[in-house]
């Protein structure tokens, strides 16, 4: 196909009209991309950049000649990512197109699998496609470890004139031009959700990068009970409000707001199913405009007990406020991509559910293949001797906790560093070695994704880079949890989960709790999180 093909072949979607059926489908737009690139791989020459912007969407193409035209001066190279095949693929590389294949669809977005051949290697790049214009266009590139829009948005993406899909790691800097980018990117919800929380009043709200939302009441009279009001990035999602008590036995409970519209249902509730971290929770899903308009009518909600325990002085299990939770949801519509939108709770609009913009897709990580011999009991001295530097230089009595195997044939050695450590807080530190060589041991990193790291900074949150608190590896899943409460209650602080992929630890997702108001780990919002493959 050359590029007036591929130009007609969806400027044609655009003259169409509105019907869906008019334009080319979704595997239509990404084989003839593919086939253009290859085609030009095939003559040794650069695929044209009219040809390689034409499939994209607005803000993808806009992403692109922005990094382009606003490159920092003597900043290296770096990796090189080339947009359709993925990263490691340089001009010359082999490359072949095995098939296309339609992997989702709904009336706004599709995501097409592309099967390559990559220098003799199977790859699987999926691709995510948005309806513009009434045509299918190219929003993101997702490869086995990374995606496009990603990259560029982590390096600040510049790119030379004549690199045409080949994209280096550069810094650039895009002021305005970044601004202009970011309004197009969120009207068709394709710039990266970032983790972010915030307080309103007696509110906390968390979202998370790929939308998910969820606000907790925090100020309570005896920390008896807590609201959480919950909802997904996704255009039909409805919000879920659960009331969770805390309790050792089951009983009944009646549930009051002082105003004319109630949270929940009035009369006695029962209050039986105690979940593993000594709560009881009860949750209704309601209509984003009735939980708006039961928030404006109510500054608080009254959790009793239907008949007095003989241990309590009264029937009143808590008292939460509701202040701050209407701002709270206003900014979550916000977030969400809603406001303006039918499906808002506080700031609607007139615009249908259809003008709301899926979320992100979640990045993806790949854990390792378990090995099957069991891990040695004993560590070489090679290894223990190294025990108080991994710590740092304050430990002078580290000690080995546990050898756990990484993949087949690599050793992960923990040991404590009470130097670094708190009550709440045992600080971790770890080792890394071939099965055969602890000679060749390093300490592994554990580094956050940007946005992910600031808001633990900012909150006070931030551990180490080259450890974990209070750790735990599962050797069946490959995957290291770190929990560095901020007390001893553990009731505020941050829960990371980091998958071991046979090279590094990766980040396969983030949960905290700034404020110390009684929620337990389990329930704290999400901030970061990954698909597993």
């Amino acid at each position: 196909m050359n590029r007036r093909e591929l130009l007609l072949g969806v400027a044609g979607a655009v003259a169409a009209g509105t019907g869906a059926s008019a334009s080319p489908d979704a595997v239509a737009v990404v084989r003839a991309a593919y086939e253009a690139s290859l085609q030009a791989d095939r003559r040794k020459v650069p695929l044209s950049e009219e040809s390689f912007l034409a499939p994209l969407s607005l803000p993808l193409r806009t992403l692109w000649r922005v990094a382009r035209g606003h490159p920092a001066p003597g900043m290296p190279a770096g990796p090189k990512v080339h947009a359709l095949y993925g990263t490691a693929v340089l001009p010359g590389h082999a490359v072949t197109l095995a098939h296309v294949t339609l992997e989702s669809a709904g009336a706004s977005r599709a995501t097409v699998a592309v099967a390559l051949t990559v220098r003799g290697a199977p790859r699987l790049v999926r691709v995510d496609l948005v309806r513009e214009d009434d045509a299918w266009r190219i929003a993101n590139f997702r490869y086995p470890n990374d995606d496009y829009v990603a990259f560029l948005e982590a390096h600040d993406g510049a790119v030379t004139a004549s690199e045409g899909p080949m994209t280096s790691a550069a810094s650039c800097r895009m002021h305005v031009a970044r601004t202009v980018l970011a309004a197009g990117a969120l009207l068709l919800g394709l710039a990266p959700a970032a983790a972010q929380v915030k307080k309103f009043g007696d509110w906390l709200v968390a979202c998370d990068n790929a939308r998910d939302c969820a606000a907790y009441s925090l100020r309570r009279g005896t920390y008896n009970a807590y609201l959480r009001i919950a909802r997904g990035g996704t255009p039909a999602a409805e919000p879920a409000v659960t009331l969770a008590i805390m309790t050792d036995k089951p009983y009944r409970v009646t549930i009051a707001s002082d105003g004319a519209v109630p949270l929940f249902p009035e009369g006695p509730t029962a209050a039986e199913t105690i979940e593993r971290d000594g709560f009881v929770r009860l949750t209704r899903e309601l209509a984003p405009d009735a939980l708006a308009a039961a928030l404006r009518a109510a500054t608080s909600l009254e959790v009793f007990h239907v008949e007095k325990p003989a241990d309590w002085e009264d029937r009143k299990i808590d008292g939460i406020s509701l202040a701050g939770a209407l701002a709270a949801l206003a900014w979550m519509d916000a977030r969400q991509r809603r406001a303006g939108t039918e499906t808002a709770a506080v700031k609607r609009g007139r615009r249908s559910v259809a003008a709301m913009p899926m979320p992100p897709a979640l990045p993806g990580v790949a854990a390792a293949r378990p090995g099957g011999a069991p891990a040695p009991k004993q560590a070489p001295p090679a290894i223990l001797a190294r025990g108080d530097a991994a710590c740092g230089k304050e430990q002078k009595d580290g000690e080995l906790m546990e050898i756990h195997r990484l993949g087949t044939d690599l050793l992960l050695y923990g040991f404590f560093c009470g130097a670094y450590s708190s009550a709440s807080s045992l600080n971790n530190a770890f080792l890394i070695a071939p099965d055969a060589r602890p000679e060749a041991a390093r300490k592994p990193r554990f580094v956050l994704p940007p946005a992910v790291a600031a808001l633990l900074a900012r909150n006070e949150l931030t551990g180490r880079k080259d450890s974990a608190y209070n750790a735990g590896f599962d050797a069946r899943t490959q995957v290291l949890a770190s929990f560095n409460p901020r007390r001893g209650a553990g009731d505020c602080g941050e829960f990371v989960e980091w998958v071991w992929t046979g090279r590094a630890f990766r980040v396969g997702s983030v949960h905290v709790m700034p404020e110390c108001e009684g929620i337990p780990s389990s329930d704290w919002p999400a901030v970061y999180r990954t698909t597993r493959r």
